[in-house]
Parts: structure tokens; sequence; C-alpha cells
């Protein structure tokens, strides 16, 4: 269940329950540390890669689900690891690649309390074990510090221990033995490698880690996805009421037609990292730097299980939305049909609804590459004027949505897009966070800007 889940259901007690549940899965696998939640990116790019792994571009929503999740977490026993710490806003130019730097985001104090570090103050609140760095470079603790994987730069192996660097993720080989001899040459005080072990045991015992197995917490995935889609336009057409004849359309209906390690391109990286459903030859070419094809805006070849990279899930068993709306069609006699390939589908006009599924393919590594998608819609103005992106369902759908949706790409401004290497900053990106707090529903606001649908709306079935 992504965090985007608990963050258009506002719930509390929703986060706390996932956390405790996503633990229960941590702990069964034998894993200490959880590697999140993450509330970095907190969603200043509008096609930032990253945007959906958090809960909201709100830094308040943002911080009050945090620490439900932090809370949930460690009292099942596991750490967590809050992270993307901080200013962490865009993949373009998140590492070195050859001569070229990585980004700086610049940022004035004002700014960096207010909007970015409120959610991490809030998980250091609830008592996180530990926080990610985050790749990118930063102009401007608690439990433990750790790295992400591959970002100890060479030449920083003294100074980031000197820095407050606790824990190295697989990468450069700057530790080890040489940390070993920083100490005997007087480079680094002992009391900081002592200082290293204290606060990594100090979260190990805090957590229990020491202590006996936790009960298991209830399921919470039916709540979660529930609490995940949020109701934008309904013209009487929603709930669906055991209809007669329903019609699917669209890629992003079915399961990936592979699911499993070792097999299609790519093989048990595809399937780790979560690209079944894309272009998975074009999307690993980028992560290791080496295609220069635009990024595929679409997974082409399935619903999105999780997001991609580090922030990916490999479920053992899952439904895709066609699966789910089989198994309910077939409980309430309703006949269905499906054309989830074609790019103008024939229509049965007899159908009581027409739904259409699509995606937006990003990740880590690598932002969004456009917002608006020729293809998806083309395809929706081929299926009919009734169209529904919602399912038939037992609940009432109330969520609202964690960041603000504008009538016109323009409208986000120099905000849209990633910052770029260019001109005589094109071996330094910079990434100059001049427009302040202004983000999202601020910029809006203060620009006097009226959205397409504002953050926090959400509409309610009127009878259900």
């Amino acid at each position: 269940m992504s965090e985007v889940f608990p963050g258009e259901g506002w719930n509390k007690k929703l986060a706390l329950e996932r956390g405790s549940a996503m633990a229960n899965e941590f702990k069964e696998k034998g894993v200490n540390v959880a590697l999140g939640p993450a509330v970095g990116a907190l969603g200043r790019v509008v096609t930032g890669g990253r945007n959906r792994e958090a809960f909201s571009v709100d830094p308040y929503l943002s911080g009050a689900l945090v620490y439900e999740t932090v809370v949930g977490m460690q009292n099942r026993g596991v750490m967590a690891c809050t992270k993307n710490f901080i200013a962490n806003e865009q993949e373009l130019h998140r590492q070195p690649v050859g001569d070229v730097t990585a980004v700086s985001s610049n940022v004035d104090d004002k700014t960096m309390h207010e909007l970015y570090m409120w959610p991490f103050q809030n998980a250091v609140l609830a008592g996180t074990a530990s926080v990610m760095c985050s790749y990118q470079q930063v102009n401007n603790s608690y439990g433990f510090v750790v790295s992400d994987w591959g970002a100890q730069y060479p030449g920083s192996g003294v100074s980031s221990a000197l820095a407050g660097l606790d824990i190295v993720m697989p990468g450069p080989n700057l530790w080890g033995g040489n940390l070993t001899k920083a100490v005997r040459n007087g480079t680094a005080p002992e009391s900081r490698v002592t200082d290293m072990a204290a606060r990594t045991l100090a979260a190990w015992y805090k957590t229990g880690q020491n202590k006996g197995f936790p009960r298991p917490a209830n399921p919470v995935l039916y709540q979660g996805a529930d609490e995940g889609h949020v109701l934008v336009k309904n013209r009487n057409k929603l709930p669906l009421k055991t209809p007669k004849m329903l019609s699917v359309f669209g890629y992003s209906a079915k399961a990936p037609d592979q699911s499993a390690p070792g097999v299609g391109t790519g093989g048990r990286n595809a399937w780790a990292l979560g690209l079944l459903a894309t272009d998975t030859r074009e999307i690993l070419l980028r992560m290791a730097g080496l295609g220069d094809a635009p990024i595929p805006p679409i997974a082409i070849n399935g619903t999105i299980l999780s997001g991609g990279g580090s922030g990916s899930t490999t479920p053992s068993a899952y439904l895709s939305p066609l699966d789910a709306l089989n198994q309910r069609a077939y409980k309430d006699s309703t006949a269905i049909f499906h054309d989830l390939t074609s790019a103008a589908p024939a229509v049965d006009p007899a159908s009581d609804a027409r739904i259409m599924m699509g995606n937006a393919w990003a990740g880590e590594g690598y932002d969004q590459s456009v917002l608006r998608v020729e293809y998806t819609d083309n395809l929706i103005r081929s299926v009919a004027d009734q169209c529904s992106k919602a399912i038939a369902s037992d609940e009432n759908l109330s969520s609202k949505l964690p960041y603000t949706d504008a009538k016109n790409e323009s409208d986000y401004g120099h905000l849209l897009n990633p910052d770029a290497a260019d001109g005589v900053y094109k071996y330094f990106p910079q990434s100059n966070f001049d427009e302040g707090v202004y983000i999202d529903y601020r910029r809006f606001d203060k620009e006097n800007i009226t959205p397409r649908y504002e953050f926090g709306f959400g509409l309610s079935y009127t009878t259900f």
C-alpha cells in the first residue's frame, strides 16, 4: 500500500495500523530496519519521480501521518528509517555522473524548517530509530544516520564520519579497515566510532529487537485501498448497483504478463525493482545511466503494483483490477466484457457502465516525463461519453486529494519540471528554492490561480 493511500484518506488511525501491518511483514522476514517511511520528496516538483512514495505535499498532513506510521512500526518491534533527508525533490542529477555533480538544493532557513523539515521533526518526535540521507547536496539527531546505496562519495570517508554518518549502505568501500586506520592516525576520534555503535544499539533496544515476536496486527489492505480512491466527478453514475453489463478498457486493468524472479527482460532486477509492467529494458538502461530515449510515461504492460526502485514490493499474490471486477461480476451475475489492448476499442452500447483504466509511470531514479499522456487521453475519448473511473463498491468514497490538480500545466510554473544542469552550472546543477514555502496550493492561493481540483477536494455519494 503506497503512502499516498493513507495520504488521500487523511486518516491517522489508518496510518498507525498500516505501520503495524508492514512491521509484521518485516518481522516475519527477519528484517530489523524498515527503510521507510518516506517524507522526502515532499512534492515540490510536480513531475518528481518519488512524489507518490510520500503522504502529501502538505508538511502538516505528512507530519501527522508519518508520526503514526513510525509509532505503528516500532511498537511492533521494527526500527523505522525515515527518509530521504532532506530537500530531495527531484531525481534528475540526484547523483554525480561523469563530470556532472549531484544537484544542490539551495533552500533558505525559513522554508527548510516550515516545509521540508517539518515532517522529519514529527518522525523524530515519534521516536524514529534512524534517518536516511538523500543523495543530492544541500547548502545548508536522533538515533542513527544511514546513507543511501552508493551515496558515500569518494573522498568523504573521514568527513562523513565526522559529520554524523553512522551506517553505510553498499557502495564505495571507504570505511571498514580505513575507519580503523583513521582512528589510529588521529584523523577520526575513537569517541565518534563509539558513538556510531551506541546510536545503532540504542535503536535496537528501543524497538525491542531483543524481545519476542509481536502479535499480528489486523489486515488493513482493504481499508487502505478504499481510502486510496478520491472521487472528483460524479454525474449521477456512481455508485454502481449490481449492473447487468460492464465493459472494461485500458492497459492498466490487467496483471503484468510475468511476475517471478529471473524471467523476462531484466530478470530478477525487473521483478525486485517493480518494473514488470513497464518497458523494462529501457527503464533498466536509464537507471544504469546508459539509455538516452525518453522515459516511457506509462506502464503499458499492466497495472502498477508498487513504486519502482527501492519503493517497490514483490507480492506473492494479488488481484488485478480486472480480476477483482470479475469476482464481483460473478457474485452479482453481471456480464463483463473487456478489451485491454486496442487503442480505439469497440464499445457495446448496452453496457451499464464503461470502466477505463490507465496509469502514469515514474519512480526512483527518473522523474515523470509528462503530465498529460496523449495515448491514454485518446483511449478515454474513444470509449464513450459515459466513462467511470471507479468500481462497484460496498464502501462510500470519502477521501481527499493530498495535492492540487491544476487546469493547465503552465499553472505550476517553474515547479512543473526538475532543474537541469545548464549554462555556467552545466557541471554543477543548481536547484534554487526561490519560491520559498509557496508550492502547490500555497502557490495557487498566492497567485490567485483557480485549480481544476484543489488540495483537500473529494466527493462522496449523496445517497448510498
